[in-house]
């Protein structure tokens, strides 16, 4: 099966629980039982991009391909709209690439 899992609240790694959590252990899990997985995360800076992208725990799930965006949600993000728009629009059309049987979006916005 072809799951896209999508979290972009921004708290990966893994620091407490939320969408994050819950993203990531049902990739995992599910991978393991063979399943084709796209996870998409969200950094909100290029450090946290660099971070997600070199991480050695996430390079070693079965079956996961990792997808991340930058972006940032606050204030200036909210009021530069269009730039927040074509990001999300950007993410959003990587779901029209591939075909999934399951979609899991728990995410703003």
């Amino acid at each position: 099966m072809k799951l896209c899992i999508v979290s972009m609240t921004g708290i990966y790694p893994i620091d407490m629980g939320g969408p994050a959590s819950v993203a990531y252990f049902l990739a995992k899990e599910l991978g393991k039982l063979g399943n084709e997985i796209t996870l998409f995360l969200r950094a909100k800076d290029q450090k946290q991009l660099e971070e997600i992208r070199t991480n050695r725990e996430l390079q070693e799930l079965e079956n996961i391909e990792v997808v991340t965006t930058k972006v940032k949600y606050n204030l200036l993000s909210y009021l530069n709209f269009p730039n927040l728009f074509y990001k999300t629009r950007k993410v959003s059309r990587a779901f029209r690439k591939e075909n999934y049987d399951v979609v899991h979006y728990n995410s703003p916005p």
